[in-house]
């Protein structure tokens, strides 16, 4: 090896023949990346024709990759697991659990939400309704920013005195459509309000359906979304149920629906749409419940069905299938129909950890009845906190509660 240079002799001829033509400008083939110019100096390697090809259509990295100049493998960027911080959820405070289960709390009209009676009501930070808190968008003074979906449309809901229905109808006028709600009372819920109305009756009645689609068309000029949340869930095993009582909940759960969708379907415009409210015990049944968790099947079922011959009409038929909702505060009927350990098993069994609430169906039932959902049909929209993504066990007291 030279003294001199301090390398070999092979590689002092390579060096010597690049010192050559380093001064020449070398042409750099055009491609997305980097632009067609002229370089003073040659690059440190030439690329063999394979190389070239795949550099020519290539295209910039996306954001969540990292690609070298030395090579076009990315780099796993995401987040380990173990980085993230733990769930604690032992550590959750008591008033956490009480909200979880009984969801009580509500947004007033200032934005606030009023105190819960109980041991648990402590701080004015906790009360807070967490929905509102996570889903509502809200303007510069507080107030919940309104899209109006549904300005212009009218909308006919069964059951939408109380619970999950009366949730419904309170999110439908609020984005601007006119109810009328079809139920056994009137809850005087909506008393005074311009654009809900509440016809009384039962949909498992003969020729009732015909009236309530007749009377919204006729006091606003059309139909546009049907509802049906009206609902029949006596429980009872095999050995104990009477036929009775097994007749009554079909007659309203699956006749009073079908005879409900008939009606509006021969009166609804094009791109009118329909929501059927299941359960997901129509996939994950318990025992004691077998009458109404078939009677859900088949009103799955048939909304198939009746996507398919309405398509052509124009008419989508859609479900929502919610897990368990703690309904407590929007409901006059049955308040006490689950004891408090059965609601927190149930809240145990759900994968997020809370009872849904029942805003949360009201948002599905909105974004399937609305535009955003006009290629949407035939389809069941499960609502469960993930309960039946893999349910977990339940423990004992729960097995025989209440429905879903």
């Amino acid at each position: 090896m030279p003294a001199s240079t301090g390398m070999s002799p092979g590689t002092a001829a390579r060096t010597a023949a690049m010192t050559e033509v380093r001064s020449a400008s070398v042409r750099v083939a055009a491609s997305p990346v980097v632009p067609q110019a002229s370089t003073p100096r040659m690059p440190c390697w030439v690329r063999s024709p394979a190389s070239a090809a795949v550099a020519a259509r290539s295209t910039l990295p996306s954001a969540a990759k990292i690609v070298t100049s030395a090579t076009p493998t990315p780099v796993n960027t995401f987040i380990a697991e173990s980085a993230l911080p733990a769930r604690d959820l032992v550590s959750l405070d008591p008033d956490t659990y009480t909200n979880l289960v009984d969801n009580r709390q509500y947004v007033s009209d200032t934005g606030s939400a009023p105190a819960r009676s109980g041991a648990h009501s402590k701080s004015g930070t906790r009360q807070q309704d967490w929905y509102a808190a996570a889903r509502l968008v809200r303007g510069s003074r507080g107030d919940p920013v309104r899209q109006n979906r549904f300005a212009g449309r009218v909308a006919v809901v069964t059951g939408g005195s109380n619970g999950i229905g009366r949730a419904i109808t309170e999110a439908l006028a609020g984005e601007g459509a006119r109810v009328l709600i079809c139920d056994l009372a009137d809850s005087g819920y909506f008393a005074g309000h311009p654009d809900v109305v509440t016809v009384t009756g039962d949909v498992a009645e003969h020729g009732l359906a015909d009236r309530v689609i007749t009377e919204a068309a006729a006091r606003w000029g059309q139909v546009d979304l049907l509802v049906n949340d009206a609902a029949c869930y006596p429980d009872g095993t095999l050995l104990e149920m009477p036929p009775d009582a097994w007749d009554r909940v079909f007659r309203v759960n699956v006749t009073g629906a079908f005879m409900m969708m008939q009606a509006f379907a021969r009166q609804a415009r094009p791109a009118a749409a329909v929501v059927n409210i299941s359960t997901g015990s129509a996939r994950n049944p318990r025992p004691g419940g077998a009458a109404y968790s078939a009677s859900k099947a088949a009103v799955e079922t048939m909304s198939k069905v009746f996507a398919m011959e309405l398509g052509p009409r124009g008419i989508r038929v859609n479900v929502v299938a919610p897990g368990y909702i703690d309904v407590r505060e929007w409901s006059d009927a049955y308040p006490d129909r689950a004891p408090e350990e059965l609601r927190a098993a149930l809240v145990r069994s759900i994968p997020l950890g809370r009872a849904g609430h029942p805003r949360d169906i009201a948002e599905a039932v909105l974004f399937l009845g609305s535009d955003a959902a006009a290629n949407i049909t035939g389809t069941i929209l499960e609502v469960d906190g993930g309960s039946n993504a893999g349910r977990y066990a339940l423990t004992a007291p729960a097995r025989l509660g209440a429905p879903q």
